[in-house]
């Protein structure tokens, strides 16, 4: 356990990584304790030209002055950096993965990994300066990188240049853990409500007439809408688009925030909004199926516990029994050992 930052990043990304590393003293190095020089730095996600110096790929940063200690695997002849016993970071890295797998940018690249040894750890791995090492890089990639908030406990970042990749691409990212199966498709709606425009700005010639709403008080609260950026949007405001079948993009992507928060959230009822969203456009649901299947691991985690008023908790459980086929599409209720 420790501190860790999750990062996409490209060669270019990378190469501007290490400059700023290496501005603040540290010295990123193979896991047998050489310093990378100039060119491997330059050439480390080449798969071919890396094995040329290194046998395995894992990788550190350091200060001139830092503390390591090595361990040694006999049987595969393996000397690797112990970093709970050193002062190091962990540097995970994109090795490997010139045509590995087909997809139309040519090189996937799995999620970088900046990490901290900080819990049952010596004195070294929790030094304070290794503290302020980490304190510097992560505060270089929270500046430069572009954040994404896919799932509610870890917040993800991708460097500009892999950015530009991303948004060409809708699936950069098909087969690794990270990637498509966090962040999901793109959406240009969600994207564009990111950048913090209004929702008619977004939706600018598809708005629905107000005359559509028969309820005066939607027809209100449709007009405040309007002028609405994404983090204005409220409670309220999801169950409303969710039950009009307006905004859908942006409803299901707000809806996804307020029950990472609460997963009985609703208006009228408890777990009103996971019921709205269950009705939504599957296509749409399949998107976000990564954060929704977190969702449903917690409501069924925490349904048996929760007090309920009369007739919520069945209606609820309906309503998961209803949405996990759809993010789920390979499993039914049987193989999970639900009654």
């Amino acid at each position: 356990m420790g501190r860790q930052v999750t990062f996409f990043a490209n060669q270019k990304d990378l190469d501007e990584l290490f400059e700023f590393i290496s501005s603040v003293g540290g010295i990123v190095i193979n896991e047998n304790g050489k310093a990378y020089n100039k060119k491997q730095l330059a050439n480390i996600t080449d798969d071919i030209y890396m094995k040329k110096y290194f046998r395995f790929p894992g990788s550190y940063i350091k200060l001139k002055k830092s503390h390591i200690k090595f361990g040694y695997a006999k049987k595969i002849k393996r000397k690797y950096i112990i970093g709970r016993e050193s002062s190091v970071l962990e540097l995970s890295l994109p090795y490997w993965i010139k045509n590995k797998t087909p997809d139309s940018t040519g090189a996937n690249l799995t999620g970088c990994r900046l990490y901290q040894y900080t819990y049952y750890s010596s004195e070294y791995a929790n030094s304070p300066e290794m503290h302020k090492l980490y304190d510097e890089i992560y505060g270089f990639i929270k500046k430069n990188y572009i954040a994404e908030n896919r799932l509610q406990s870890m917040k993800l970042y991708m460097g500009k240049h892999r950015f530009v990749e991303y948004k060409a691409d809708n699936n950069p990212f098909p087969f690794y853990p990270f990637g498509e199966y966090l962040f999901g498709p793109v959406d240009e709606y969600v994207e564009m409500a990111r950048e913090k425009k209004k929702i008619k700005e977004i939706y600018n010639g598809k708005l629905p007439d107000a005359s559509a709403f028969s309820d005066p008080a939607i027809v209100k609260q449709y007009g405040e809408l309007l002028n609405k950026t994404l983090s204005k949007i409220t409670l309220e405001d999801t169950v409303m688009m969710l039950n009009q079948k307006i905004f859908t993009e942006i409803a299901v992507d707000r809806a996804i925030f307020y029950l990472a928060k609460d997963v009985f959230a609703g208006i009228s009822y408890e777990g009103e909004l996971f019921e709205l969203i269950a009705d939504t456009d599957e296509k749409i649901l399949q998107r976000h199926f990564k954060k929704i299947s977190d969702l449903l691991y917690r409501a069924k985690n925490k349904e048996k516990k929760h007090v309920w008023q009369s007739g919520d908790k069945e209606r609820f459980y309906n309503t998961i029994v209803k949405i996990r086929p759809i993010v789920w599409p390979r499993r039914n209720m049987k193989d999970t050992g639900d009654s």
